[in-house]
């Protein structure tokens, strides 16, 4: 016998799965269990970006979105999240940081941003892709069954 731990019970996982159009990062996993257990939720240093100093990944200068789409559909959803009032962003400009570089540039300037330096990428291969999460490993057919969308 092997005990089991997890850190969500595997029904609401499924059932996360299959209510989002994309697969749900572990960080979104944590905001959602903050928002059930906490009266204000801050979330620092989720979907910051280049456009504000920041790497994709703080381990790796050369790291690349592994699900760039993905990506995208959770900042919508985490951006809806912010606009309603449920979760603040910890650092400033982030939500204009995802308009376009003239918003993002006001929104530094007004907060008073240094600019940091950002490590070279000369070293990394151009070409490089993520080995990412692409695939959500524990689809099921009881699953699919269970939470059809209609």
């Amino acid at each position: 016998w092997i005990p089991h731990l997890w850190a969500f019970d595997p029904d609401y996982v499924e059932f996360v799965a299959h209510s989002l159009t994309f697969m749900a990062t572990s960080g979104l996993y944590g905001i959602m269990m903050a928002m059930q257990r906490c009266r204000e939720v801050n979330i620092y240093g989720f979907h910051v970006s280049t456009k504000q100093g920041a790497l994709y990944h703080y381990y790796d200068v050369c790291d690349v979105p592994a699900n760039p789409s993905r990506d995208g559909d959770e900042f919508r959803f985490v951006k809806a999240l912010a606009n309603s009032g449920f979760i603040h962003f910890g650092e400033d400009c982030v939500l204009e940081c995802h308009e376009t570089q003239e918003v993002c540039d006001a929104c530094k300037r007004e907060k008073g941003f240094k600019q940091a330096e950002m490590a070279s990428t000369k070293h990394c291969d151009p070409k490089r892709v993520s080995e990412g999460h692409n695939i959500v490993p524990w689809a099921s057919r009881r699953a699919r069954a269970r939470f059809k969308r209609k």
